[in-house]
């Protein structure tokens, strides 16, 4: 499926459990269809411009992790107080792959969850 039509796919669900499926199935392949497709650097200019308000001691929760292009990028710019969450468990998969085969654990804890939903523990 080209990357276009599965961001079509993953944004024509119809409720949280397909979406979550539907990213679970994308979670392999989203980095590199996100690079080669749409030459995305949403989170390399977003956190550029987070970390000149926010010092790199503050605790951060990233919602939505994804596979953990954020926490990457913060890491770079010095941030290391990190959590995230996401409502795909695929996605929070390849976010710990990603942190593990860097060889720094970018985020303090990953978890499953949906915002407005309460975190647990």
């Amino acid at each position: 499926m080209a990357s276009e039509n599965r961001v079509q796919w993953v944004y024509a669900s119809k409720d949280r459990g397909e979406l979550a499926a539907r990213y679970d199935e994308w979670a392999k392949d989203y980095d590199a269809d996100l690079a080669n497709d749409f030459e995305w650097r949403g989170a390399e200019l977003a956190w550029a411009t987070f970390a000149k308000y926010v010092s790199s001691d503050a605790r951060v929760m990233d919602v939505g992790v994804g596979t953990g292009l954020a926490g990457w990028e913060l890491t770079k710019l010095g941030f290391s107080n990190m959590d995230g969450f996401d409502l795909s468990p695929g996605m929070i998969e390849e976010a710990k792959a990603k942190a593990k085969a860097k060889a720094k654990g970018w985020y303090r804890s990953l978890k499953v969850g949906v915002l407005g939903e309460p975190l647990g523990d």
